[in-house]
């Protein structure tokens, strides 16, 4: 598995931000100024958008596991 930065063409993985924040008019207020991270491993597995609000202050926008994921995250207990 490995995380990476998404620097262009971010709505490629509106599917997965739309778990997280339900409406895409939503998520297109704070997609292209937020640093975006995908965790992969052969595909998308999860994803984080983060932006800077100044005063060091760092939000994060949205944060989603795809379910399958989630899943066996869940059975590794």
């Amino acid at each position: 598995m490995k995380i990476r930065e998404v620097n262009e063409n971010k709505k490629q993985f509106i599917s997965l931000l739309l778990l997280a924040d339900e409406q895409e008019s939503m998520v297109d207020r704070y997609l292209e100024k937020g640093n975006m991270y995908v965790l992969e491993d052969g595909n998308v597995k999860a994803e984080c958008v983060v932006t800077d609000e100044g005063n060091e202050i760092l939000e994060i926008k949205n944060i989603a596991v795809d379910g399958v994921m989630l899943l066996c995250m869940y059975q590794l207990k």
